[in-house]
């Protein structure tokens, strides 16, 4: 079986509701939350399970502000324990950013709008004359999904969130190209005819 670590639970998420059954058959590709590229060290066994039944082993986490740890880290295991492993960091496998720089590429044309309005709130608290915090990408992505799902629906949460739901998001972004590509060449499926 194959494996895909992920970081956390929002993650995992995402993963397996964009990815299953469009691009990865989940009945033969485990995802695995692993809380982090530090803690990766933790699921030495799956890694060596995985290989040793002619699995395949992919990693994908945040590139933060420096992705270049995170990938010492991914590639140190690798050859520590002899076992070929894809990495893909999100958004696109090249920029830093995290999973919500992706989601904000996948909100629809026609919702654009609403970060707009985002955009204006935190360029507000910018202009006030005092020490304030704006608001990160992940309140930013809770934001726009509150702003479009019913009152007092749990789903803006990151672990409720659908993120199938295409009045939310673009399914078919090219933001996701990367990650499609990722997955093609790591797991060896053909994604990119897969709708």
């Amino acid at each position: 079986m194959n494996v895909l670590f992920v970081e956390g639970e929002t993650d995992k998420r995402f993963v397996e509701q964009v990815v299953s059954k469009r691009w990865l058959d989940l009945e033969t590709n485990e995802v695995v939350q692993c809380g982090g590229h530090k803690r990766l060290e933790h699921f030495r066994n799956k890694f060596l399970e995985a290989s040793d039944s002619g699995g395949r082993v992919g990693v994908v986490f945040d590139a933060d502000d420096d992705p270049t740890d995170k990938r010492a880290t991914v590639q140190a295991l690798s050859k520590e324990l002899g076992v070929v492993v894809g990495i893909f960091l999100f958004p696109d496998n090249s920029n830093n950013g995290t999973l919500e720089d992706l989601l904000l590429e996948m909100v629809p044309s026609d919702n654009a709008e609403i970060l707009r309005c985002f955009d204006g709130y935190q360029e507000c608290l910018l202009k006030l004359d005092r020490p304030l915090t704006t608001p990160n990408k992940k309140a930013r992505v809770y934001a726009y999904c509150e702003a479009l799902l019913p009152s007092g629906s749990k789903k803006m949460k990151d672990s409720k969130r659908d993120y199938r739901n295409r009045d939310l998001w673009e399914l078919n972004s090219p933001a996701l190209q990367p990650f499609r590509h990722f997955l093609s060449t790591t797991f060896s499926t053909d994604i990119f005819n897969a709708t």
